[in-house]
């Protein structure tokens, strides 16, 4: 595992904003809460499910360690029930990013009785394995289905991925969103480690964007560094400065590159570290054009661009991917039957770990 970043442990709402700790169980669901008081304060099931009793309350997308292997259709109950406890959920009168349901099917199509919460066949899922992962989530063609359907907004889609290599799981979701014919930006939700989050997240956008997704991983190469490329392709999104002459700034994590625009639309770049950036441009001790001057003036140029689209900046020699549809999020209300399984499912897990724990104290008394 590789070392937390702080930005990627930072909890967001459904919306994808900054958030605070996710908000205590509330009084009309006693006696769910109740049920989660003799579980251990530490684990998972317990903390899960007093965020998911708390009805009124907004609860952020979160990972799971999961017993099974993504390379095996076995244990679809557990699979699901994991991927509603984990999901990202609105508040009763809240909005939020769309979920793919356990039974989506495109407009039309019939709807034939399965297992599904609401009594129909679930979605189809399906296995993608290659570059040390294996990969079970719904089939690449609902997936681009739903896109379709959802008008280019961003989605959330359950995924479960193994390492190969060490047959650890990871219980997930991933948002995703279209940018065009072929292009997809995919983001883990919750996880702690970056480098877990860089892995998946990629794993699910090389899989959309190949000819032929059932082969997409064997020959994808290392996912992380793949992952990395794709970041320093994105750029970063200039803000407003006061200056009579610039326009906006911004400061690029992934390449280590400052970015300055013109009032007039010229873009220009410069090699620089972000602490010589934000002395150009952060402080009240002088203009934005002052700061250029003396920083960034005589630093080494990097060929740059801005995209028409989404509005980012970036190197020019890189190439970009663009990001336009941060800027339009159609929302949803929260699937409350999906809630109360995920509620549901955290019972059963925390009560079975319980009983398993009892048991293995009973034997080495």
């Amino acid at each position: 595992m590789s070392a937390n970043n702080h930005y990627l442990n930072q909890l967001r709402d459904t919306l994808g904003r900054w958030t605070e700790e996710p908000a205590g169980p509330n009084a009309d669901r006693e006696a769910d809460v109740a049920s989660f008081e003799d579980a251990p304060p530490e684990g998972y099931a317990t903390r899960r499910g007093y965020a998911l009793a708390a009805a009124k309350a907004e609860v952020p997308a979160t990972t799971m360690a999961s017993s099974r292997d993504a390379r095996s259709t076995a244990g679809i109950r557990d699979w699901w029930g994991e991927h509603f406890m984990s999901a990202a959920y609105a508040s009763d009168s809240g909005k939020q990013i769309p979920v793919m349901d356990d039974d989506w099917r495109p407009s039309g199509q019939d709807r034939k009785t399965g297992r599904a919460l609401s009594g129909n066949r679930r979605v189809h899922r399906m296995k993608y394995e290659g570059g040390g992962v294996a990969l079970r989530m719904p089939s690449a063609t609902m997936i681009k289905a739903y896109a379709r359907e959802n008008d280019g907004g961003a989605f959330d889609v359950p995924v479960e991925v193994t390492n190969t290599h060490t047959g650890a799981t990871i219980t997930a979701h991933v948002r995703l969103t279209q940018n065009g014919p072929g292009s997809w930006t995919a983001m883990g939700l919750g996880f702690k480690d970056g480098r877990d989050q860089a892995v998946v997240s990629e794993a699910v956008a090389s899989v959309l964007e190949a000819r032929h997704p059932r082969s997409a991983l064997v020959s994808c190469g290392d996912l992380h560094e793949k992952f990395a490329e794709r970041k320093r392709a994105e750029g970063a999104l200039p803000r407003r400065v006061n200056s009579s002459w610039i326009g906006a700034v911004s400061y690029d994590r992934a390449n280590g590159v400052s970015f300055m625009v013109t009032k007039d639309g010229r873009v220009y770049g410069k090699r620089a570290t972000e602490s010589m950036h934000n002395s150009a441009y952060t402080t009240r001790d002088r203009g934005a054009g002052e700061g250029w001057n003396k920083f960034m003036r005589k630093a080494d140029s990097v060929a740059a661009a801005r995209c028409d689209k989404c509005g980012r900046v970036y190197v020019a020699d890189i190439g970009h991917v663009c990001t336009g549809w941060q800027r339009s999020r159609r929302t949803a209300s929260p699937n409350q039957v999906a809630r109360s399984a995920g509620l549901d499912y955290a019972r059963d897990y925390w009560r079975k770990a319980r009983a398993q724990q009892s048991k293995y104290e009973a034997e080495n008394k």
